[in-house]
């Protein structure tokens, strides 16, 4: 009888230990990238070293803010192309690592993300109703994202 008991708490300690410990089950998961300059594609001379075109991509830390599905309408511009201010509800924020990489848990759901710079919030991409970076995350899975950073590219 003693050893059932002791079994029964024990098995009871390590259902609640799970359920505190639940893992997210959905979310985004990406990576942010920085590109700057002249981006257009040049010929080099065929006695010289190197490749046609421009330096690519590059890893770069940020903070990411995402909010509700955000249509162009609820957003203000600012300076350099980039919004200056963002009329939904922000939902979270968060750090990427130094390399930019970055995973977030949400619930299933539609959001709009920004990238904060020092003079507003970047996003550059946008479906065909006109939401800013939208992404979709469903149910017990992970949206993945690369955010390319580029409004001081030239292309």
């Amino acid at each position: 009888m003693m050893k059932k008991f002791l079994l029964l708490i024990v098995v009871v300690l390590f259902v609640l230990g799970c359920k505190s410990q639940k893992m997210e089950e959905s979310g985004i998961i990406g990576n942010v990238f920085w590109i700057e300059g002249n981006q257009m594609p040049m010929m080099l001379d065929e006695n010289e070293p190197g490749e046609m075109g421009r330096e690519g991509k590059n890893p770069i830390p940020r903070t990411i803010y995402i909010h509700a599905l955000t249509p162009i309408s609820k957003t203000q511009q600012g300076e350099d192309g980039l919004f200056s201010e963002v009329g939904t509800a922000l939902l979270k924020e968060v750090q990427t690592d130094m390399e930019g990489k970055f995973k977030v848990g949400l619930p299933p759901g539609m959001y709009s993300l920004f990238t904060l710079e020092e003079k507003g919030l970047f996003a550059n991409v946008f479906d065909r109703d006109n939401h800013i970076n939208p992404v979709e995350v469903k149910k017990g899975k992970w949206a993945e994202l690369d955010i390319v950073i580029n409004y001081k590219a030239v292309y």
